[in-house]
């Protein structure tokens, strides 16, 4: 399966991270890319450490925002190692972290390229050069048990309380981000701040690479029954409506969401056999594309 997905800056290249550790590189202009094994190129390395006996999945791929003429791309796997690539899928990938024994699930870079953010399993944040690739800040995992209530007192507050799935970078602050995962939350970051955590909302229980945010919006997508496509406002963190995803009556079980346009958001998950398109700013439902399967991850 696919758990990763990322268009290049230009729409021309696309990259899919597979179960089985390995980088799939698609030509979009191929004619044949989408029902062709011959439209892809597949990595030589894996992201697997020299005698590793599984192959674990690449469950985040981004292009990096300073080099996107030459394609370089960070990758990370759920064994908690991050590489570098480009488009060339002769040249090998390059280690830039290991984050043993975390189970890495997202990274993202901030607006100016000037770092990137990792999270995970260990349910820690944390901060690298982008350039250097040295850790610059590590924010603590939740020290408590996991059945804790997440937001109660500052200390609470300042670290995720179960495995982190999804972040995101303000696209027009290259400060502050946004995490989702298990612990039933939203987290608003600010890394200038010593905790991290600047503001906590309980809601959505992301399972996926179910959050995008805008400049001014916040849209996720939550691995349950109903009530799983919202929108909050960035600023305050207040939801501003919930979505209906127009499921069956066994459920909607997002995984996926994207904001696809300034005014139209993307979700997928194993509700339908589908992705819907909505209006985000009225809610309304605008069309949908049969894919015959669940959608695990999704981009545009």
């Amino acid at each position: 399966g696919v758990y990763s997905l990322q268009f290049s800056k230009d729409g021309t290249h696309l990259l899919a991270g597979v179960a089985d550790g390995g980088i799939h590189l698609f030509d979009v202009a191929e004619p044949s890319w989408k029902r062709s094994s011959d439209a892809y190129r597949h990595y030589r390395d894996r992201l697997i450490k020299e005698g590793q006996q599984d192959r674990l999945p690449v469950t985040a791929i981004r292009f990096h925002p300073k080099y996107a003429a030459e394609g370089t791309f960070l990758a990370l796997s759920s064994s908690g190692i991050v590489l570098k690539g480009d488009l060339d899928p002769s040249n090998k990938l390059v280690e830039v972290a290991h984050e043993e024994p975390n189970n890495g699930m997202t990274l993202d870079f901030n607006s100016d390229a000037s770092v990137f953010a990792t999270a995970g399993s260990d349910r820690k944040v944390r901060i690298y050069d982008a350039k250097t690739f040295k850790l610059k800040h590590t924010y603590g995992g939740q020290a408590a048990d996991d059945g804790m209530e997440p937001s109660v007192g500052a200390c609470m507050m300042a670290r995720p309380g179960r495995r982190i799935f999804s972040l995101r970078f303000r696209p027009n602050d290259s400060f502050t981000f946004v995490t989702a995962g298990w612990d039933d939350s939203l987290k608003m970051w600010d890394r200038r701040t010593a905790n991290g955590v600047v503001k906590t909302v309980r809601g959505p229980h992301v399972a996926g690479d179910g959050l995008d945010v805008n400049n001014d919006f916040i849209v996720t997508a939550s691995w349950r029954k109903i009530n799983c496509l919202q929108i909050y406002d960035i600023d305050s963190c207040k939801k501003v409506r919930d979505i209906s995803f127009h499921a069956p009556p066994t459920g909607e079980y997002l995984y996926g969401c994207k904001f696809a346009t300034p005014n139209f958001v993307v979700a997928g998950g194993s509700g339908t056999p589908d992705l819907k398109i909505f209006d985000f700013k009225t809610g309304d439902f605008c069309g949908s594309v049969d894919i015959g399967a669940h959608v695990w991850v999704l981009d545009s």
